[in-house]
Parts: C-alpha cells; structure tokens; sequence
C-alpha cells in the first residue's frame, strides 16, 4: 500500500517548520481548554444530513507526528540548515493514546445517537474494490509497523489506532469523493487528523544565516465531517503549543543511526520524556476531536 501525499499536511508544517520564536505561557489544562478558536471552518453544504443521517463512520483518526525536523535559512552568500531527531517514545505507547481517543470518539458518536459502522461492515462495502490504488489514497488496516515519509524535508509517521480499517483521500481534488463514499455506505463520514512537530526554529540573515532550534510541541487540526450531499472542513486556526514538561533534554548533538522514536538520524536530538509527551498529544487530540464533534452536531441542530 503506498503513502499518501499528504498535501494539506504539507500547509500546516509549512506554518509549523518556517522560522518562529517560542512565546512564553502559562501551563495549559487541556480538560478546560477552549478548543473552538484552534478551527477555522468551511461550509460545503449537507448541514441538515448532520442530525438527519444517523448513520456514521470514523474513516480515519490518525496523528501525523514529526519525527526528524529539518529548519534552513538562506543568507545572501551562505546557507544555513539544522536536522533534529525526536528521541525517547515507544510507538506501541504512542499508538495506544490514539486508540483511547478513538474510543472516545466512538462513544461520544453513539452518546449523541449515531449508529458507528464497524469496520468490518465499511471494508467489505463494493466501493472499495472499485477504487483504484494512488499516492492521495490510504486504504485499508492499520498495522502496527510504521514507515516514515517526508513532507518538506521532514521525516513524518502516521500513527492511527493498529487493526483499524482507516479510509482517507488527501488529495486537494479530490472533489466529491467523500460525497460518494458516504452515498455508498449510506452513512456520514467523519476524518480526524493531528498534525504535530516538537520543534521551532528561528532563523537570522544578519552577518550570515544562522539558524537557531528550539524545542516547541505545536499541533494543528486538520478535520471533516462528509456526507452524501456536502461536508464541512475544519483547517488551523490557532496553533496548540503543549506545555514544556515533556522536554527531557535540550538540543543534543548525536550521529546515531536508527530508526522511529529510539533515537533518530540527525545531526541533534531531542530526548523527550514520554508519558509527559504523549499526555500532551492526547490532551490536544482527546480535546480537538470532542469540541469538532459536538461542534458539527450542534450545526445540524
């Protein structure tokens, strides 16, 4: 199965990855957080189908992580660039925090009166087989192997919950699909995505490029509920900047070579303490994925 080219990740990490100081704060309860200001909405129509159509399907939930960060900066003779890896987590942890959600999610769903397809349902519907294989198109169960990608020079894993049977198309044109996904199964369609990068970088021209890193949780929701007659997406708004616990250690300089979360190839590091770490990804997801869901359900209303 190939990787998708996840362009509307591409938007947000060039928000995230380009120069950017890290701004003092007061620490964060995700549990209180008011998550409604981090979206930006566009309505595609469908809206009377959110309450009406109470058929319904997590077609994708997933947490696309940084894990090898890359920040460049041009000066007028030279240039300059710096690689750091995310070091410290457990992919089974971290895959674990996105299946609570999940669940979460699946609950607040039937909470509210929605029947949620299972996945066994969903993968053995005929649309599948029809569609052909493409970069923009992930089809098919979770495993638990994950294999990093880039996006703009930065390595990315996708961690959704292992055994799923996930559906997303990230293509920008990809027009009415949704619309005839949902019209297949008779069901609405909900897409979930957290996209995260652990660092900041700021970047000088004066006497030279310079470039600076800083360690930064910063997370971004990309979102969207579908259904047979339109849909409504949900970009950035305000980024999420997790509290600072989770930074086991500074910039370390390494030259390891391995792969994921043990300690990843780049020229620095980053050692993060992971129950702190992960705390804070499910706070922002846990958080995003309740407020996105009562937030559309209150538009059918």
């Amino acid at each position: 199965m190939k990787k998708p080219k996840l362009i509307l990740l591409c938007m947000l990490m060039t928000i995230s990855v380009l120069a950017q100081k890290k701004k003092e704060q007061t620490l964060i309860d995700w549990n209180t957080y008011d998550f409604s200001k981090t979206f930006s909405y566009r309505n595609g129509g469908g809206k009377k189908d959110i309450a009406k159509q109470k058929r319904i399907f997590i077609a994708d939930i997933v947490v696309n992580q940084v894990i090898t960060a890359v920040g460049k900066q041009t000066g007028s003779t030279n240039f300059a660039k710096m690689t750091v890896g995310l070091s410290g987590i457990d992919t089974k942890a971290y895959q674990q925090i996105v299946q609570e959600v999940y669940a979460l999610a699946i609950q607040q769903l039937k909470d509210e009166g929605y029947e949620v397809l299972s996945d066994d349902e969903v993968a053995q519907n005929k649309f599948f087989s029809e569609e052909k294989e493409s970069e923009s198109l992930f089809v098919g169960r979770v495993k638990e192997d994950l294999t990093p990608y880039k996006e703009l020079g930065n390595q990315v894993v996708s961690i959704r919950p292992v055994g799923k049977f996930a559906v997303r198309n990230s293509k920008v044109t990809a027009g009415i699909w949704y619309n005839k996904l949902c019209k297949a199964l008779d069901a609405q369609a909900v897409s979930i995505a957290l996209n995260v990068t652990f660092m900041a970088f700021d970047g000088s021209r004066l006497g030279g490029a310079r470039i600076e890193g800083k360690p930064l949780l910063d997370a971004g929701a990309m979102m969207m509920w579908s259904n047979a007659n339109g849909g409504m997406w949900v970009f950035p708004g305000q980024h999420m900047y997790g509290n600072p616990s989770w930074i086991k250690s500074g910039i370390e300089e390494t030259n390891s070579e391995t792969n994921l979360f043990g300690s990843v190839r780049s020229a620095y590091v980053v050692q993060a303490a992971q129950d702190e770490y992960l705390k804070e990804v499910k706070g922002i997801l846990a958080g995003a994925t309740k407020t996105f869901i009562s937030t559309m359900i209150n538009e059918g209303k």
